[in-house]
């Protein structure tokens, strides 16, 4: 691949066919438990500003990471310090051409994933949609949402996101992208964080549209006083036994979260801190952060048959084909409502008195008649594209006849206009080319 150089600060890029791509590009510096700060000139000289394989935040797998990728690829390294972006941009894209700018937030429950990961290549969207997308990784789990204890600040992976917008304000342009036209979109809890950073003063100006892809708006993240008995129940596990690592602590919350009965998302913004502190709910501020911004918030029709499989005793029901239509009526409808579809309509509703414009869309789409729109079935759609083989063989995405090839890959493109669309103009048309598969409410 070609080697490209872009007049700010020496970084340079690869020319991958119709698409250029910058791996590795630092944003901010930040300790491991500390604010991150913007670049200075100074730093450009004494720190290394690009790296060829940019780590993860510190994790463990999950069923996310297990589904997608068979778990956390040994290749990808893990570092506190993991304030990186990647660009792709259209080969052809001039300095100063003003394309619109997507900046993808990835899900994982705030815990695990990394925009990195092959299953996210944003390739075809870029080539077909002539959009310059923007990748960020950020801290995750308790590094980047913690603040159980007073010795760590909460938030911080959302302050991360924040620096990463401002350096797109700043050097965008030279990649050929419109610092004025930038749009979040995120899926699961990256379109909850998508939606969230809508609430922060902060913000102001660093975007101007969000597409939010299954937020778990149902979920309620743990609160101030039961983050305060979780963490005196650890404090005194560890006073008793040897003290833990990060990731052994931040293991033990998880599962100290899900004996409380907050297991779901128990790293999250905490909305009484910096940069969200403030009178208001985490609602309230999202509507009022969203005047003059264009949002889109969609679920997917059967999202909780992504979980309920991994529940031990139910995976023998929710396989057997006498239980299906039951296992739909009474588990998947009502979890999928409760947990997704429900919250996000009505804060859909509640936009459209708040934003610019808001739409709430229905994803139906399935690959074959056997299976169903489960939370994260539309990735292999935005991130496929014709020949691409890194959804082969993806429970997401079980096609194997030409005919089935084929079927998927017009959906894809067609799914990609949609959101391409959405990113140039603020509006959204119902998925004639995903044969009814997404509707507009």
């Amino acid at each position: 691949m070609q080697q490209v150089e872009l007049p700010i600060g020496g970084i340079t890029g690869r020319a991958d066919g119709e698409v250029t791509r910058f791996q590795g590009v630092r944003y901010a510096l930040a300790e491991p438990q500390g604010v991150p700060r913007a670049l200075t000139a100074a730093s450009r000289e004494a720190d290394v500003i690009q790296v060829e394989h940019p780590p993860a935040s510190p994790q463990t797998s999950s069923v996310m990471l297990e589904t997608l990728l068979g778990g956390f690829p040994e290749h990808i390294g893990q570092d506190p310090r993991c304030q990186f972006l990647s660009v792709t941009a259209p080969e052809s894209a001039r300095r100063g051409e003003r394309l619109p700018v997507m900046v993808w937030i990835h899900g994982g429950g705030n815990a695990n994933s990394n925009p990195e990961f092959s299953v996210y290549d944003p390739r075809w969207l870029v080539e077909e949609q002539r959009v310059v997308v923007v990748k960020p990784t950020y801290r995750l789990g308790y590094l980047g949402f913690g603040g159980h204890r007073a010795d760590h600040l909460p938030n911080l992976g959302a302050m991360d996101l924040l620096e990463a917008l401002r350096w797109v304000q700043a050097h965008i342009g030279a990649f050929g992208g419109d610092p004025e036209n930038v749009t979040l979109f995120g899926q699961s809890s990256g379109g909850d964080m998508a939606l969230s950073l809508m609430g922060t003063p902060s913000a102001d100006g660093l975007f101007r549209r969000v597409i939010a892809q299954s937020p778990p708006l149902g979920i309620r993240g743990m609160s101030a006083r039961l983050r305060a008995k979780v963490t005196a129940k650890l404090d005194a596990e560890a006073a008793a036994h040897a003290a833990p690592t990060l990731i052994e602590y931040q293991q033990a919350i998880e599962k100290a979260a899900w004996l409380y009965g907050s297991g779901f998302m128990p790293f999250g913004i905490q909305w009484d801190a910096a940069p969200f502190a403030g009178p208001g709910t985490k609602r309230a501020k999202i509507l009022t952060g969203a005047r003059g911004r264009d949002v889109l918030i969609g679920t997917n029709d059967a999202e909780s048959g992504m979980y309920l499989p991994a529940i031990p005793g139910i995976k023998s029901i929710y396989d057997d084909p006498r239980w299906a239509r039951w296992v739909r009526l009474l588990l998947v409808r009502p979890t999928t409502y409760g947990i997704f579809s429900g919250a996000s309509r009505r804060l859909s509703r509640a936009l459209r008195s708040a934003a610019a414009s808001s739409a709430y869309y229905r994803f139906s789409w399935t690959p074959t008649p056997a299976t169903a729109a489960i939370h994260m079935a539309e990735l292999p759609l935005l991130f496929g594209g014709p020949g691409n083989e890194t959804w082969r063989g993806s429970p997401l995405l079980p096609v194997e006849t030409d005919a089935e090839i084929t079927r998927a890959e017009t959906a894809g493109g067609k799914l990609r206009s949609i959101w391409g669309r959405f990113a140039r103009v603020g509006q959204i048309e119902n998925g004639d080319g995903l044969e009814g598969g997404l509707r507009v409410e």
